[in-house]
């Protein structure tokens, strides 16, 4: 009744928006005043909030359907992408890694021939100063 009144008299003014706002503000102010007209006017807020989301959700996703889609599939490309100059550069460390223990096999390899070679001929030498130490002491004795 106090509202209806209020309205009522507010109507009156020059500009149609400050009525409505006045009319607005006496009605939530007149329902602040009691607790359970707060819990009445809570339930009515979302009851209506939730028929607006139903009724506008799915043209909502319609629309941001694409959107999303693009949006989803570019992240997966990223992360793809990503993975996979990730798995290149593992590939051609490991790469790298194997040419260079290779490499280091190949010249143990080779020094190795080396140090065979090299003890070939001492042995051909030390052989060959026994053969004179021998012969030296051969000669000595006979």
């Amino acid at each position: 009744m106090v509202d209806l009144i209020f309205s009522v008299s507010i109507t009156s003014q020059r500009s149609p928006f400050s009525s409505y706002y006045c009319f607005i503000f006496i009605r939530l102010s007149g329902n602040l005043f009691t607790r359970k007209s707060l819990g009445v006017a809570r339930q009515d807020f979302l009851k209506f909030i939730n028929y607006e989301f139903r009724k506008y959700l799915p043209k909502i996703a319609q629309e941001q359907k694409e959107a999303i889609q693009d949006t989803v599939a570019t992240c997966f490309d990223n992360y793809q992408r990503e993975l996979v100059r990730r798995i290149n550069n593992d590939i051609e460390s490991r790469k790298t890694e194997l040419h260079n223990l290779v490499t280091q096999q190949s010249n143990g390899t080779s020094d190795r021939q080396e140090r065979i070679t090299k003890l070939q001929q001492l042995d051909a030498k030390v052989l060959g100063a026994y053969q004179k130490i021998k012969s030296i002491i051969n000669l000595k004795s006979s």
